[in-house]
């Protein structure tokens, strides 16, 4: 299975500024288990001063869970969410391609940010559900 590259951030206050040399974090899987265990290779703070902290770290495209940060195994905890790097992907995608209303077919098509490979269609209808490019009321996607 395929791995890629993410880069997580996260603010554990100013009150932890400096403390990049003491700043874990590991990843979960969506049910508890470990995925990567705690580490703090490639921490830094991002702005000096900020507590704002971040690393870069190799997933597989199927993962998703969350992502634990502490500091020095303290109570100063932060968690988030990692959806799967596949969702990720597509839904980058959807928002930094091209996008396209085929008046033929009544589609809106999405396509990847090289703006030519087609990722998604969609059905467009009106209030009535009805086949509609005017006065769009809802989409359902088709493939």
């Amino acid at each position: 299975m395929a791995n890629l590259k993410m880069f997580k951030a996260t603010n554990l206050g100013t009150s932890q500024t400096g403390q990049a040399a003491n700043v874990y974090f590991r990843l979960l899987w969506a049910d508890g288990t470990t995925y990567l265990s705690r580490r703090n290779t490639g921490v830094y703070e991002l702005v000096a001063g900020t507590g704002h902290y971040g690393s870069s770290f190799d997933v597989r495209t199927d993962f998703s869970g969350s992502i634990v940060w502490d500091v020095d195994g303290t109570s100063v905890y932060a968690l988030e969410e990692i959806e799967s790097a596949v969702d990720i992907r597509f839904t980058r995608f959807m928002t930094t391609g091209r996008w396209l209303i085929d008046e033929n077919t009544n589609e809106m098509i999405f396509y990847k940010d090289d703006n030519s490979t087609e990722i998604a269609r969609f059905n467009l209808k009106d209030s009535a559900g009805n086949p509609a490019v005017d006065a769009v009321f809802e989409r359902l996607r088709s493939s």
